[in-house]
């Protein structure tokens, strides 16, 4: 009887110290908790306490940041949290290039036409549902904000210079996947790694001999078409309003505007 209660003594302590391996397995340290880099860096993370090869490395969003057995690849401007086994690290990427201040930025999409102008002051010009801004500076003339029958900001422009088309392209890269596009011509892009996943979508096409002009919408769930392999919005009647003498005009702004869904076919 003796020999039975001592076994059953010691099976506790022997289920105890099984766990205790299993936990040390699993847990570890790393010798960093948070940090900072800029799109195009690696940096490594190394484990502090218990085993490197056994650790299981993630990014929570690799629109952002990679991760691979510890060395990080900072891809686009934005957070992450990268995942090993037990233990994190939070990233924060930034970019390199500030070639402009985008026209969302300190916004966001269904704000009122009041609270936009509360935001970025006075228009320039307000025609119909759109609010104008003049700019004077080397790289934009102009950006506007078009409003829907509610007063809901629904769709944001503005032009870019084309001698700056070299600095354009690094600027969106490290903002923005591009999804089609030719070097001279239009440029369509969404702002993470899927269509599904994305909150916008922002397209180029020319609009006179100098500038290009960017229209950034925001994304419309279950209304999409598909043309070889990438999705692009379809949001009928949605085109700003000072751009349909454009449409008017050239037919390769029409085309743009179709590709990325402005407007659709029959508009």
């Amino acid at each position: 009887m003796r020999k039975f209660v001592l076994t059953l003594a010691a099976l506790p302590a022997v289920l105890l110290a099984g766990g205790k391996q299993e936990s040390n397995y699993n847990n570890i340290t790393l010798d960093k908790y948070a940090l900072e880099m800029r799109t195009g860096d690696t940096q490594i993370v190394y484990v502090e306490t218990g085993d490197p090869d056994n650790v299981a490395w993630r990014s929570d969003n690799e629109f952002v940041a990679t991760v691979e057995r510890g060395r990080i690849s900072g891809l686009r401007i934005g957070q992450t949290r990268i995942t090993a086994n037990n233990a994190s690290v939070s990233v924060t990427v930034r970019g390199r290039s500030d070639l402009y201040d985008e026209p969302m930025e300190d916004l966001s999409w269904n704000m009122t036409r009041e609270q936009v102008v509360n935001r970025l002051g006075l228009p320039d010009k307000m025609e119909n549902n759109v609010l104008t801004y003049d700019l004077v500076s080397s790289v934009n003339s102009f950006k506007s904000y078009e409003f829907d029958s509610n007063n809901r900001l629904v769709a944001a422009n503005i032009t870019v210079g084309k001698d700056k088309t070299a600095q354009l392209d690094d600027f969106l890269n490290e903002r923005y996947l591009l999804l089609n596009g030719s070097e001279q011509g239009d440029k369509n892009y969404i702002n993470n790694l899927t269509y599904s996943t994305s909150t916008m979508t922002v397209c180029r096409t020319g609009y006179d001999d100098d500038y290009w002009l960017f229209f950034l919408l925001p994304a419309k769930r279950g209304d999409s078409q598909t043309d070889g392999g990438h999705h692009f919005l379809r949001l009928p009647n949605r085109s700003p309003l000072r751009l349909w003498p454009l449409l008017a005009e050239s037919s390769s702004i029409r085309s743009s505007f179709i590709s990325c869904g402005v407007i659709s076919l029959n508009s």
